[in-house]
């Protein structure tokens, strides 16, 4: 009985570890911004991290972290949940979902949460 105990608490451990281990693509790393700025919609996008951020309509940053599938595939559970594919084409990111494609520019971490020069509340990384 304790060898069957043991044996299934190392598979769900290795299945664990694997699961967490899915890793995006390198060429889909960097800090995103949506090309259309009244979105307020920015990404934060390291190898084994994706982390959405927005505004909902209001004046504050809200952090929302976002479930590697694959090296090219996120499970989008906010808004218009979905599968989104991820790819990056002339610089600009596409975030597909079924028919709807969002295209974000590059920007730099300190401009996520920033419209014309000013932080939302909540913004994670102020100058």
């Amino acid at each position: 009985m304790i060898k069957k105990v043991l044996l299934l608490s190392l598979l769900c451990f290795i299945n664990v570890q694997s699961f967490s281990e899915v890793k995006i693509s390198d060429k889909n790393l960097g800090y995103w911004e949506n090309v259309v700025p009244e979105y307020n919609n920015w990404w934060e996008v390291s190898s084994n991290k994706v982390i959405n951020y927005g505004t909902a309509n209001t004046n504050k940053c809200i952090k929302t972290e976002v479930k590697i599938i694959s090296k090219d595939r996120l499970n989008v559970d906010f808004g218009n949940k979905a599968i989104a594919e991820i790819e990056v084409i002339e610089s600009i990111m596409h975030l597909k979902i079924n028919e709807l494609s969002a295209k974000h520019k590059p920007i730099s971490k300190a401009d996520i949460c920033k419209r014309d020069g000013l932080y939302f509340e909540g913004a994670p990384y102020k100058n």
